[in-house]
């Protein structure tokens, strides 16, 4: 008789078991999953734009979104944190409607993307993010170009969904300051992108995959619209705008650094050529001022390299302007004969630069041209100068 309950007993429990993922199954396929690419903002953390992942179930009338970008503002370690690399971000869910609002208010549009997924694919990524959000694995360390809130949803499609083929949607040899500085341009942020530039190291030049190029949400909506089954169907079953906004037409379309960068030059090196009461003393003092900023811009390019986890800016040849010795040398240029031998070693060094600027395996922003140019007008003179003197 015992042996006849236990059969019973355990046959009700596989079928509760079965009528379980059965119904776990059915409301995976009742769920619609989109891809939302949000439009760049005003500011400077949101020129890229923004990705999140909404899910839609009919049945439940659940409708949240899925965001791998929140971080903590009110961390009293938050800019440090920023700073350094270490700045943990993570996996929160929101109302869709509350998401949507959040972006109108902005004035940034929002395009969405369903995607054709089967239910096996669709369970798949259901249960990815069921993992992601719980506490132990909601938090993640920040890499701009390999772990964000685009590269995240990227992983979850594409990781999940074998056999899908996705079109070339880069040109060959595109790289990451390629698609940095172009969303920097088309910002208007100009001055964000010298800077920005003078940071990245040699591994931002390194020509993308198409996947690797998915870290931007432009490009992913792009991969995503050019990714298709295995049966050759694609993967957007619809697309919709549910924010559209008239974005303000960009006023500064001109390379504003390089104008401004060249006519501070052109200025200075008329003050070195002209002649004038004190001209000796206000000479020195732009050549102090010059070789203490190039030397302060070397010694951040060497924290950036050195100091923090941002392993996109190692490798830098920005410092073959930028040297940090220039802020020792800086207080020889009173005196140039005392450090001749660094004077004309760095003259030797801005000249070689100058010949192999396009040679270097790294793309160095072209506004800092004329700077390097007077960089070496003056460090000849020093050099000359010291030798003269000497003589």
């Amino acid at each position: 008789m015992n042996i006849k309950v236990k059969a019973i007993f355990l046959l009700f429990a596989i079928l509760f078991s079965l009528a379980r993922i059965c119904a776990q199954s059915n409301e995976s396929c009742s769920m619609k999953i989109s891809i939302s690419t949000c439009s760049p903002g005003k500011d400077l953390y949101s020129s890229f734009g923004h990705t999140a992942l909404r899910l839609r179930n009919n049945e439940t009338n659940a409708d949240v979104v899925f965001n791998y970008g929140t971080f903590d503002f009110n961390d009293p370690d938050f800019y440090v944190k920023f700073v350094k690399g270490k700045l943990s971000y993570y996996l929160s869910v929101q109302d869709y409607y509350g998401f949507l609002a959040a972006y109108r208010q902005e004035n940034r549009s929002v395009i969405e993307q369903e995607l054709q997924l089967s239910c096996q694919q669709k369970q798949a990524i259901e249960q990815a993010l069921s993992i992601n959000f719980q506490p132990a694995n909601r938090y993640y360390k920040y890499d701009f170009l390999k772990d964000n809130c685009t590269t995240r949803i990227r992983d979850l499609i594409f990781k999940n969904n074998a056999k899908f083929t996705t079109r070339n949607i880069i040109p060959a040899n595109t790289s990451a300051r390629n698609l940095i500085d172009d969303a920097l341009a088309k910002a208007g942020q100009w001055w964000s992108r010298l800077g920005i530039d003078i940071l990245l190291g040699s591994k931002a030049d390194k020509p993308l995959s198409n996947e690797q190029a998915m870290f931007l949400p432009e490009f992913l909506l792009h991969g995503i619209d050019s990714t298709a089954n295995k049966d050759g169907s694609a993967i957007v079953l619809k697309k919709i705008n549910p924010v559209t906004t008239k974005q303000a037409e960009r006023i500064y379309r001109w390379n504003m650094p390089l104008v401004v960068l060249t006519l501070i030059c052109f200025i200075l090196f008329l003050l070195y050529k002209l002649k004038y009461k004190n001209r000796n003393l206000a000479m020195n003092c732009i050549d102090f001022m010059l070789f203490c900023l190039s030397g302060f811009a070397g010694v951040l390019i060497l924290f950036m390299w050195f100091g923090t986890d941002h392993t996109i800016c190692r490798n830098n040849y920005n410092l073959l302007w930028a040297v940090p010795l220039n802020l020792i040398a800086a207080f020889f240029v009173f005196k140039p004969y005392r450090f001749r031998w660094y004077f004309i070693a760095l003259s030797v060094l801005y000249g070689l630069l100058l010949i192999g600027w396009y040679l270097l395996p790294q793309q160095l922003n072209l506004a800092l041209l004329p700077a390097v140019l007077l960089f070496l007008y003056r460090s000849i003179k020093l050099s000359y100068m010291s030798v003269k003197k000497n003589i």
